[in-house]
């Protein structure tokens, strides 16, 4: 604003009677989408943060780390035991709750690597258990999370899942 106010200012009164008609001849700004598309984007934002200030305040809950790691060390341990009956070659790596599954043979640990992987099977495994209720991330190229929200059921169902579509792979 302050470059336009400097031009303005110093400009001759020949352009700025040209500058006068344009702004005149422009649409009145904001125009009407404009407006509730800022609403749409400020109320997504509360909801955002809203969402941000309770996910915190249950991380500050007391042992509530420990819970979220036990949650993630079980169905970890519950995966890996049926992605080894399965024979099927994968490769997961993991922190804490967050963790992804290549379907390779052997480390995982740059782009390289991970470029080596079956996309193909990864989209079998994918469907597979989207068509059994358990939503994974669509790409194998992006992790899995573990949440406090997560039951033990809802872990056991997981691993059943995987049990399951890995028999088809």
């Amino acid at each position: 604003m302050q470059s336009f106010m400097r031009w303005r200012t110093s400009a001759g009164a020949s352009s700025r009677r040209k500058f006068a008609a344009y702004s005149a001849a422009v649409t009145v700004w904001p125009p009407a989408w404009f407006a509730s598309a800022a609403r749409a984007a400020v109320e997504t934002a509360i909801a955002a943060v809203a969402a941000g200030i309770a996910a915190l305040t249950e991380l500050s809950r007391r042992g509530a780390y420990k819970e979220l790691n036990a949650k993630a060390d079980y169905l970890a341990e519950g995966m890996a035991k049926a992605i080894k009956a399965s024979g099927v070659p994968t490769w997961t790596n993991r922190v804490g709750s967050m963790g992804t599954t290549f379907f390779q043979k052997g480390p995982v640990t740059d782009y390289a690597s991970a470029k080596r992987s079956d996309t193909k099977r990864y989209a079998a495994w994918f469907h597979g258990m989207l068509s059994r209720g358990v939503y994974l991330a669509p790409s194998q190229f992006e992790a899995g999370f573990v949440s406090l929200a997560h039951t033990k059921r809802d872990l056991d169902r997981t691993i059943a899942a995987a049990k399951a579509v890995l028999a088809t792979l």
